[in-house]
């Protein structure tokens, strides 16, 4: 993959402040010193720990630190296999849909929960992030995991955004929407939780692991009726057996306190500040920018124009959200990836222009690449090597595109997971280096 060599004022280097603030381990760490957690925690005799998200070690671990004597064990659910963490059983999960993986993770957290004789002196934190909804699964009968492997597929081919996926998810699942939480016993419960939803904030994450009584029966119906016609008539009535059988066997809501640690907010404005700091002038797109990446694209551009008629460089916009993408073709890409693609004809006419798209958890659905970062030359440089624009974006294969015109950016992992950070910065020829 072709890489490129960015100037310190970039769009990149601002994203990737907003991506830095949001580490799941320090906000965490935070969240710990001072308020109703850090009470809750220095009550508690023994600490139990069940780490799930694309941020699982990173928040896990930081609890562990916090707790100090107090911590006996826990469970960590990531995205990716790591290596051995002291006092944590490390069960890996599938994501985006659920594979084996995913049922052997959820098999490892009901058992670890199970398994121990809480009482009051107990306190069980759920540290939680995003990606849970398909790292950990137990569907309700008589759902099986392909059922739910071409459920989880069909809702995101069809552009449906994730806050109503998970409408639907959490409803046939025996772990989401606080159907954990009984397994505790007479264990105190604390749920941290690093939002990486523009709707609903910290109950939504992970199909609200966290949040009981969070399953909303009609909204998942309206969700099956949306995307019944993808699917083979015999799994949808599966779905809505499933359906049926979740709201027929709901159990009493336990006490919770819940605290939302962090959240596309919380890069925003790192981002921010990372912008003024370089000398430009810093303006919002706001925490939850939505909708079909081409429009979002449309948008951006029409802003940054109405600002540079009116406003001297340098100049950024910044935002978090999560776009979608309606897959009507064969290609390959991400969200992000779509979004940098698209906004490639809005860039030329801003001088020194330069727009930057990130998934902080790291990988923008293809392995390997967390985003893209194109400029006002990129439009140009791809019509050089014979790329169509129009055709690649309508055959939404956007990775092959970006990768050629050395715009993809490496994916990593992050420690985070809190949607995406777009910067977009012109007129940085007169920031001061």
């Amino acid at each position: 993959m072709t890489t490129v060599d960015l100037a310190p004022a970039d769009s990149l280097g601002i994203a990737e402040a907003g991506l830095t603030a949001a580490h799941g381990g320090r906000l965490v760490r935070e969240a710990l010193r001072r308020g109703p957690a850090a009470g809750l925690l220095a009550r508690a005799g023994r600490v139990h720990v069940v780490a799930v998200g694309k941020a699982a070690v990173e928040m896990g671990t930081a609890v562990r630190s916090a707790a100090g004597a107090a911590f006996r064990s826990g469970v960590a659910v990531p995205a990716a296999p790591a290596g051995p963490v002291a006092g944590f059983t490390v069960v890996p999960g599938d994501h985006p849909v659920p594979g084996p993986g995913s049922l052997r993770a959820g098999l490892a957290v009901r058992e670890y929960l199970r398994g121990r004789d809480f009482d009051e002196r107990d306190l069980v934190v759920l540290a939680v992030s995003g990606g849970g909804s398909a790292l950990v699964s137990r569907p309700s009968a008589p759902l099986g995991l392909d059922d739910l492997g071409l459920l989880t597929t069909a809702l995101l081919r069809a552009g449906i955004d994730v806050t109503r996926i998970n409408e639907l998810r959490k409803a046939v699942s025996g772990i989401h929407a606080g159907a954990l939480l009984p397994m505790a016993g007479r264990a105190r419960l604390l749920g941290l939780v690093l939002s990486d939803n523009v709707q609903l904030g910290a109950r939504a994450v992970a199909s609200g692991l966290s949040y009981p009584g969070s399953v909303h029966y009609a909204r998942a119906a309206e969700v099956l009726a949306e995307v019944a016609p993808a699917l083979p008539p015999a799994v949808v009535d599966r779905v809505r057996a499933a359906l049926a059988r979740r709201a027929a066997t709901a159990q009493a809501d336990p006490a919770i306190l819940n605290v939302e640690v962090g959240g596309p907010q919380t890069a925003l404005d790192a981002a921010l500040a990372a912008a003024r700091a370089q000398g430009y002038r810093a303006f919002s797109l706001g925490d939850s920018v939505q909708g079909e990446a081409r429009e979002v694209a449309r948008r951006i551009g029409a802003a940054a124009r109405r600002l540079a008629e009116r406003t001297p460089g340098p100049v950024c916009l910044v935002g978090a959200g999560e776009v979608t993408v309606s897959v009507r073709g064969p290609g390959r890409g991400g969200r992000c990836q779509e979004l940098a693609w698209a906004m490639l004809p809005e860039l030329p006419g801003l001088p020194d222009a330069s727009f930057t798209a990130l998934a902080t958890d790291g990988q923008d659905f293809l392995p390997g690449v967390m985003g893209a970062r194109v400029t006002g030359e990129s439009l140009g440089l791809a019509a050089g090597l014979g790329l169509d624009w129009r055709a690649l974006l309508d055959r939404n294969d956007t990775h092959a595109a970006l990768s050629a015109i050395g715009g993809c950016l490496p994916g990593r992992v992050t420690g985070t997971n809190v949607c995406d950070v777009y910067a977009l910065s012109w007129g940085n020829g007169a920031v001061p280096r």
